[in-house]
Order: C-alpha cells, then sequence, then structure tokens
C-alpha cells in the first residue's frame, strides 16, 4: 500500500520536483496504458490474495484476542506495554493468576506505570493476596497523588478489608479528584451507608443520580437508605425509579 501510494504521489509535479526526481517523458499509447492498467489490477489482485487467504484461516482457526497480545509479547517481549494489555485482558477475563504474572513482568520494565501497578492490585485482590493489593494501591498513589482510580482501588480495597475509616478517607479523595465522575459517587455512598452514615450516603447517591438520572443501582442504593432512615415513601419511590430504568435489577423488586 505505501509503495502503490508513494507511485502515485509521484506523478504530482510538486512532489517530483521537492524531491529531486528528473522528469521521465514517455509516451504511452492504448496499448500502453492498458498494459499498465493490467499490470496494477495483477498487483492488487495478488495483494488481496495474500491477505485472504491467512485472514480465512485466522477465521476457521477462531483466534482470539488473548492469542494476539501473547503473540505480540513474544515478539517483542521488551515492551511493558505488551505485557500490560495482556496482563488487562487477562484480568477482565477473571485469570487473575496469569494477569499477576504479566503485570509482574510490565513492572520489571516499567516499574512507574499507574495503570499496570493499579492493575496488579486488582489482580492481586481477586486472588485473595489483601495485603499485597493494597500495597500496590498505595504505590499507585505514591506515584500518582492526582490519580482518582488509585484513591479509589485503594479506599475499596482498605474498606472491604475492614480498615473502614482509612478507606473511607481514600474514596472520599478519589470522589474529590473526580467529582463529575459517577461510579466515584456511587462507591462513596455505599462505603458512607455501610458505615451507617446515611444523611452523607444521600448526598453522594444525590450527586450520582443527578450526573446520571437513569443510574437503577444509584436509585436502588438510596432506596435503601431511605428504607434505613424510615421514611418509606421516599424508599418505595427510589425502588419504584430503579425498576423503571432497569426492569432486570431484581434486587429492586
Amino acid at each position: 500500500f505505501y509503495l502503490e501510494g508513494f507511485t502515485w504521489k509521484l506523478r504530482e509535479a510538486w512532489v517530483r520536483s521537492s524531491l529531486a526526481v528528473p522528469e521521465a517523458h514517455v509516451t504511452a499509447g492504448r496499448m500502453g496504458s492498458l498494459g499498465t492498467a493490467t499490470a496494477q489490477a495483477a498487483k492488487w489482485a495478488l495483494l488481496i490474495a495474500l491477505l485472504v487467504v491467512p485472514g480465512g484461516t485466522q477465521w476457521r482457526m477462531g483466534r482470539t484476542v488473548d492469542g494476539v497480545y501473547a503473540n505480540l509479547v513474544e515478539v517483542i517481549p521488551q515492551s511493558w506495554r505488551t505485557h500490560a494489555q495482556l496482563g488487562a485482558w487477562l484480568l477482565d477475563q477473571g485469570r487473575a493468576a496469569e494477569a499477576a504474572a504479566e503485570l509482574t513482568m510490565a513492572l520489571e520494565i516499567r516499574p512507574d506505570s499507574t495503570q499496570a501497578i493499579c492493575d496488579l492490585g486488582r489482580a492481586l485482590r481477586m486472588l485473595g493476596r489483601i495485603d499485597e493489593a493494597v500495597e500496590q494501591f498505595q504505590l499507585a498513589v505514591q506515584n500518582a497523588p492526582d490519580s482518582s482510580a488509585a484513591a479509589s482501588e485503594l479506599g475499596k480495597t482498605l474498606f472491604g478489608a475492614g480498615d473502614f475509616e482509612e478507606g473511607l478517607q481514600h474514596l472520599r479523595n478519589a470522589a474529590a479528584l473526580a467529582p463529575e465522575n459517577v461510579s466515584l459517587q456511587y462507591d462513596l455512598g455505599l462505603a458512607q451507608a455501610k458505615s451507617g452514615m446515611f444523611e452523607d450516603a444521600l448526598a453522594s447517591f444525590n450527586k450520582a443520580i443527578a450526573l446520571n438520572g437513569s443510574f437503577a443501582e444509584a436509585y436502588n442504593a438510596r432506596g435503601n437508605v431511605y428504607w434505613n432512615l424510615s421514611q418509606s415513601d421516599q424508599a418505595l419511590a427510589d425502588f419504584d425509579q430503579a425498576i423503571q430504568r432497569d426492569p432486570q435489577l431484581i434486587k429492586a423488586y
């Protein structure tokens, strides 16, 4: 494609002039033009064949995404990004042990990648290695104090491990760093509700709903807070709103 495009650009006088390419005075008759067209068609047919045949084989083999990432890691093993991408994909598939191995390799090459550090922390948390996960998230927060994602992950992990006060503090920091992030407001509200801080939880869920009025989970969570505050009318109204926005949300029923 590049060669073909360059060849066509050379037909323009200004391109030839800028590259100091001499003019080629060739007189081509009808048969000459036809011959050129035939040659061009033959080249493109060969290119298409080279693309279609392996493509068809690839389709029949059912090549997977992880196979593509694995190939990249094999071809350029010195690239931290390829290891990080494969690790992130494995993590999304729930393959935490494999993800942790790839992400560890990525961080050996590029130890200051906040995203890779957070992904490794998530993998370790999934594996039940909570203390190690906390260490990774703390490192991520140190490396990137303005990262709301790092603060959120640290907060959720600490809160889940029973360190409610420090976990809440990091969740508050995350929500403050990204006040327009619906998920962060929602996560903060959940932690506040579990801590019995119902008024604070209401404020967080109100923010989440103001940012995204179709967020069924936030309506359901706010309904639970109203229920705990013995405000049954508001609770029922929120549960109804949650069902309207997501008829598949069983817990709202």
